[in-house]
């Protein structure tokens, strides 16, 4: 009887050390973001069984607890946000990524100083091709001098 208690608890304990525990559960945070200006959409791309928990920080004292969080951040700079998530068994998983925000460019064709020296420059060639009056022809060449020198100097 013995014999066979001490086979039975040494099958169990076998058992135990062989079976998935709960820390072999598959967890990993993950995220993607897309930036517009200063404002930032968040998508959280975390793997794993039974998520259920987000905590996001955006390394400016902000925080969330959104599955997907849109933020928008206090000025261009680089910012460290963190994804926190936490699954049924409470496991946690944390990924990072570094953000850098940047002012956007706008393209110099596109700026409204060269917007309004091509409408004076297109409002001159019409004046300077529509009419016979010399000093209004010339005003129209003076004005789109003056648009091109005041665009070149600024």
């Amino acid at each position: 009887m013995k014999f066979g208690l001490i086979i039975a608890l040494a099958f169990v304990a076998i058992s135990a050390s062989l079976a998935p525990s709960v820390s072999a559960i598959y967890l990993k945070a993950d995220f993607s973001y897309v930036a517009d200006g200063r404002t930032v959409s968040f998508e959280d791309a975390s793997a794993g069984v039974e998520i259920v928990a987000w905590f996001w920080t955006f390394g400016e004292k902000n925080t969330s607890h959104e599955q997907n969080p849109i933020h928008t951040f206090p000025g261009y700079s680089t910012y460290v946000v963190n994804l926190t998530v936490t699954n049924v068994y409470g496991e946690l998983s944390t990924k990072s990524r570094v953000l850098d925000l940047k002012q956007s460019q706008t393209p110099p064709y596109l700026s409204s100083e060269f917007l309004i020296v091509l409408v004076v420059i297109v409002a001159g060639l019409v004046v300077v091709g529509l009419t016979k009056d010399p000093y209004v022809r010339i005003g129209g060449v003076v004005a789109i001098l003056l648009a091109v020198v005041i665009y070149a100097v600024s």
